[in-house]
């Protein structure tokens, strides 16, 4: 009884939130207070925390109004700092969010391409920061695939806005009569697929072995067991399960896309953890918090 109690806290009580947001920003700016790429970073991201409630509230993704998603997020991001300190990393998590509100919006709509042009403008814009985030463009493709929304006016759109973020930048260089400095905005495909490999410790092997167990099972679940879920919570997190297990790849080899990453994990394990009907699940998500936290008192201790 104890445990469902405690569960059914982490699950709805919003001073739950308060005190997940509090603790992630004490966690951040202390002693960094005089660092404002840290600042702006932390705010980022608890504004992209809290903006996963609104996608949850207004697409009805998992089961019910929970502040899980934000508990989730803000542990994953504690467990690994480093990423979440560069302010590059967290405006394209940000970019992110947004694209993913929009392509979950879409949901049998059949003037998509609408959403796929504001994406292609959030992900071209967000590229010129980050050149990898342009692999995100197939990735809303199938969600819109999943969505019952594809068109074809869908990759169009997304052409238009990509080509729009780039005229802008050349009509900016020529009034600034600079034309030949439009070059260092373009894109170069050795950076999209740049290693950049990062040892982990032990801790960080053992909480990912956590983590990708734990998501796995949401997608087993998702797919297999979850046939009496509402049709659009299941499209919605099929359309960004399976990109995210290229993602899960892509973070072994480019750490940055763990910005990116945690933002699916955090909806999809939500979705997982929102049982409250099961015990098993209720002491798996008790089990996955208290390694989180765990794990980012160990970071804020080492910083």
């Amino acid at each position: 009884m104890k445990i469902k109690k405690l569960h059914s806290a982490l699950v709805s009580n919003k001073y739950v939130l308060i005190i997940a947001l509090a603790a992630f920003s004490v966690a951040r700016l202390n002693g960094n207070m005089q660092d404002s790429e840290i600042i702006i970073a932390t705010i980022i991201h608890a504004g992209i925390a809290l903006f996963m409630i609104q996608i949850n509230n207004a697409f009805n993704i998992i089961r019910t109004r929970t502040v899980l998603p934000v508990v989730i997020y803000i542990l994953l991001c504690s467990a690994k700092k480093q990423p979440y300190d560069d302010i590059n990393g967290s405006v394209t998590a940000l970019c992110v969010a947004l694209s993913y509100f929009f392509m979950l919006s879409s949901f049998q709509s059949k003037r998509a391409e609408v959403q796929s042009l504001n994406i292609s403008i959030i992900i071209t814009t967000g590229s010129l920061i980050w050149t990898p985030l342009m692999l995100f463009f197939p990735f809303t493709w199938y969600g819109f695939y999943r969505m019952k929304s594809w068109n074809r006016r869908i990759i169009p759109a997304a052409i238009a806005g990509y080509a729009g973020v780039y005229l802008v930048l050349f009509a900016w260089s020529a009034y600034r009569g600079n034309i030949a400095g439009f070059v260092q905005y373009l894109p170069e495909t050795k950076e999209i697929f740049m290693l950049q490999y990062h040892k982990p410790s032990v801790t960080e092997w053992i909480f990912t072995g956590l983590t990708l167990a734990i998501y796995l099972h949401a997608g087993f679940n998702l797919y297999v067991s979850a046939i009496s879920e509402n049709i659009r919570t299941i499209f919605s997190l099929q359309s960004i399960y399976f990109p995210s297990l290229f993602m899960i790849i892509m973070s072994f080899l480019q750490p940055k896309w763990v910005t990116v990453l945690y933002i699916p994990l955090s909806i999809v394990i939500s979705y997982l953890f929102t049982d409250t009907k099961s015990p098993y699940r209720q002491y798996l998500c008790l089990t996955f918090i208290i390694a989180a936290m765990s794990i980012g008192i160990l970071e804020y201790l080492n910083a």
